[in-house]
């Protein structure tokens, strides 16, 4: 009987070796079935790392070009198709989109999230407010109404990237086809690149006041329960004002989390689990929002929150342990500003 073979995914990824100040690009092999990984350094023409294991916290969705992957503490930035095997069988399998949820459908966003994320996979995330240029181009290029033009210029929408599993069972325009009328979705590449541009070009929505900063930790994206912790919030009334998805380096974490260390047990562990993969930042809104939503977050002890809040708190109903707590909030008021520049000003560029 003749030996199974293991499928692999071939991927040229890159890693900004931040001693040298270098970015240096190997060759990836992802093993499927045994879900195992292996390195070359492109210019060595080396071996950098033998086939080794991956942790269950990485899943095989996030290897696409154009998405990143923390493998051993490296996050590699996945540029480009190692073979044309892996990227005739992986651009088959899947197509990208963009989306703009206008502010209409503000109050359905975290479920129209879960709808996606379900069978999708969304690669980033964004709050913007249009000016009349940009909503007059998009308008213009896409034929939208003067309706849809005057929301994108008014508000905020958010931006979201999707990449579609074209193999799932359910198809994204039945997902959207309630909400029509209220969102912006990119049907050719033309389209997709347009609204991407303008993403990329908005400035952030956050308005660094009356509130606090709530990070959706990667072990929730992963699990496909961001959107929702987003409806959970806002069903309970606060306002999210801005949204910006975020991978945070271990460094980066660290930096983040600098203030809590020797405040929370385990803080190593709270740094690696916050550079462990996407992470989705809100600025939430509300009077006294740093020590009202601390309430709506739960106590940073997973087994009390689950034990005294466990359908009304979000550690309650999401968390995991101590370190798989869910989100992170901002514990006092005076942080609350530099945690929210920090992800939505100094991140975001």
């Amino acid at each position: 009987m003749s030996e199974k073979i293991d499928e692999s995914w071939l991927f040229i990824v890159e890693w900004y070796d931040p001693l040298p100040q270098l970015k240096k690009t190997y060759l990836l092999k992802y093993y499927v079935d045994s879900h195992m990984v292996e390195m070359v350094d492109v210019r060595n023409k080396k071996l950098f790392l033998k086939k080794s294991p991956l942790t269950n916290d990485i899943s095989s969705s996030e290897f696409f070009v154009g998405g990143k992957v923390l493998l051993y503490s490296r996050e590699l930035d996945i540029v480009d198709y190692g073979d044309l095997k892996t990227r005739d069988k992986l651009q088959y399998q899947s197509k990208s989109i963009s989306l703009l949820l206008t502010y209409n459908v503000y109050n359905d966003w975290g479920n129209i999230i879960h709808e996606i994320e379900r069978n999708h996979t969304i690669v980033k995330y964004k709050s913007i407010i249009l000016n009349n240029s940009q909503s007059s181009d998009i308008s213009t290029q896409l034929k939208l109404n003067h309706y849809i033009q005057d929301v994108l210029v008014q508000n905020v929408s958010l931006y979201l990237s999707i990449n579609i599993n074209t193999n799932a069972n359910s198809n994204i325009n039945d997902i959207l086809s309630e909400y029509v009328s209220d969102i912006v979705i990119s049907n050719n590449q033309t389209e997709y690149n347009l609204i991407n541009e303008l993403a990329k070009s908005s400035q952030p929505t956050a308005l660094f006041d009356s509130s606090t900063c709530v990070i959706i930790k990667p072990h929730i994206v992963k699990s496909k329960q961001a959107g929702l912790i987003i409806d959970y919030i806002i069903k309970q009334g606060y306002e999210i004002s801005c949204i910006n998805s975020l991978f945070f380096d271990k460094i980066q974490s660290e930096e983040f989390l600098e203030v809590y260390k020797g405040v929370i047990p385990d803080f190593s562990d709270h740094v690696i689990q916050l550079s462990n993969g996407l992470s989705v930042a809100l600025e939430v809104r509300a009077e006294d929002a740093v020590n009202t939503f601390r309430i709506t977050a739960g106590p940073w002890d997973i087994g009390m929150a689950k034990e005294l809040y466990p359908k009304s708190s979000i550690r309650g109903l999401y968390g995991i342990d101590n370190v798989k707590n869910s989100i992170h909030c901002t514990d006092l008021s005076q942080d609350a500003v530099m945690e929210c520049q920090y992800c939505f000003s100094l991140m975001d560029t």
